[in-house]
């Protein structure tokens, strides 16, 4: 068990290192005890929150950092404290049931499908084996190809929804995760393929 503050979180975030910390709030003269404990790896990947009274199943939602930086900055300020906790991995399949495992339509036929022209398409990554002859024959090192992964993998786009809230779509237009302002303009500066909905 340990004792993780949201500053160690963030120092682990920005190394894509994995962390969990769990904050709880103990009002004994109404009876209110309750825990908030969020767990994550890097700053562009999907964080699972849990929360609850104490004893109780835990609610679970799918976030991002952003939203985590914020929201328990507004639980300690309520009264919330850092309490022990064993490292929680998030579940693929948690993902998997908030993002939908429906196919993706590809952005092309989005396009097509509201008369825009279609983008050009994007050649394929070498195979390792050829990227590694192909930099010595060159000598040199090309740089790793970028992919996505998990749900950022199926976001097409983003939308913003009021002030604080936008939506991660999927090329259908599905709702993928929910973000916060400064989550979707990391999105959107982090892969080229994520454009901004309705410009």
């Amino acid at each position: 068990m340990a004792r993780l503050t949201l500053g160690e979180a963030r120092n682990n975030v920005s190394r894509k290192r994995p962390w969990t910390f769990r904050m709880e709030f103990h009002d004994p003269t109404a009876n209110s005890h309750k825990f908030w404990l969020a767990t994550g790896r890097g700053r562009h990947e999907p964080v699972e929150v849990h929360y609850g009274r104490i004893g109780s199943k835990a609610q679970i939602i799918v976030k991002d950092w952003a939203y985590v930086e914020k929201k328990a900055t507004e639980k300690f300020a309520k009264g919330y404290r850092y309490a022990d906790t064993p490292f929680v991995r998030i579940q693929q399949s948690t993902i998997d049931a908030h993002t939908g495992t429906k196919p993706v339509p590809t952005i092309n036929s989005v396009r097509a499908a509201n008369n825009q022209p279609p983008l050009p398409t994007a050649p394929k990554p070498l195979p390792p084996q050829v990227r590694a002859a192909v930099a010595s024959a060159v000598n040199t090192v090309l740089a790793p190809t970028v992919t996505s992964s998990g749900p950022y993998a199926k976001v097409a786009s983003v939308k913003r929804i009021d002030k604080g809230t936008w939506h991660a779509l999927d090329a259908s237009g599905s709702k993928v995760l929910d973000l916060t302002p400064t989550g979707a303009r990391d999105l959107v500066a982090e892969y080229d393929h994520i454009a901004v909905a309705g410009l």
